[in-house]
């Protein structure tokens, strides 16, 4: 009996880390085909990625919202290109260390168009539901630097 109940246990924890492992690498994967989308500048996609409860302060919620943060980013950097240099998942998060690089052709933060190329890191957290959709995001650019790339600051 003992022997069959460890037996068991043994299952269902090889079960639960298996589950909780091959979510981790579908949201990678998800999140790489987000990653390709937006490199296209495939907004239409949006909705096959976020969860219609995803929201963005000021924007609004849903897939929406992220189109719309999208949209802001491209109209200013219009040849904008996010790098990938690393992915890490557990559970329902991913954590993604980028390179983002783009022409500055819009305004920004009340700086008129320069022209200028920037290349900054970029890092963003995504909580995934069961769906494999984003239901929450956490993102942090390095915009001291874009500044100082585009002459700003010194």
């Amino acid at each position: 009996m003992k022997t069959l109940l460890m037996s068991a246990c043994c299952f269902f924890a090889a079960t639960h880390f298996s589950f909780a492992q091959s979510n981790a690498q579908r949201n990678k994967a998800i999140y790489r085909e987000l990653n390709k989308a937006a490199n296209e500048y495939n907004f239409a996609a949006y909705g096959k990625f976020y969860a219609d409860s995803f929201e963005i302060k000021g924007l609004g919620k849903g897939p929406e919202a992220a189109i719309a943060n999208a949209k802001r980013y491209w109209a200013t950097f219009p040849d904008l290109q996010i790098k990938i240099l690393e992915l890490i998942a557990e559970g329902d998060l991913v954590m993604a260390r980028c390179e983002a690089t783009g022409t500055q052709k819009g305004e920004m933060m009340g700086i008129a168009p320069t022209g200028k190329v920037g290349k900054v890191a970029h890092w963003t957290i995504n909580r995934f539901n069961d769906e494999g959709k984003i239901i929450e995001s956490w993102n942090l650019n390095d915009n001291l630097s874009m500044m100082q790339q585009l002459g700003a600051i010194k």
